[in-house]
């Protein structure tokens, strides 16, 4: 009697291997969107404290901080007029952070404000340093 080699794949073996690489594509991607988020918050973070810095030199120049009112809504335009007037022109609340930034003034110092473009996640950073959430 003569017994036949298998010479390919199973069905079973194929969606069994297809099911695996499914799972793993969905984990994946579960951490990349993380990893993302994680990413644009971090360079907002950045941008904030490089907005800090400039109020120290703006203070020592002026002799008062840069801001824009006692209460304020992060947009494009406060984030535009931050960059101009205390940056100096350069881009460093870039769109690609997907934030949107503004400075309100508290007693005698500031605190920077910045909105996701959803909405969903607000950092602050006062004049003496501490990071709120």
């Amino acid at each position: 009697m003569k017994t036949m080699s298998s010479r390919g794949f199973t069905l079973v073996e194929l969606l069994v291997v297809v099911a695996i690489i499914g799972i793993l594509a969905a984990v994946g991607t579960i951490s990349y969107t993380g990893y993302v988020e994680g990413a644009k918050k971090k360079a907002a973070e950045n941008a904030m404290q490089q907005i800090g810095l400039a109020q120290t030199e703006e203070y020592s120049n002026s002799a008062e901080y840069y801001t824009q009112g006692d209460s304020c809504d992060p947009s494009d335009d406060n984030s535009k007029l931050i960059e101009d007037n205390i940056l100096n022109g350069a881009d460093v609340i870039t769109k690609d952070s997907g934030y949107t930034m503004c400075i309100e003034t508290s007693g005698t110092s500031y605190i920077i404000k910045a909105v996701s473009g959803d909405g969903d996640t607000t950092i602050t950073l006062t004049g003496n340093g501490v990071w709120g959430n």
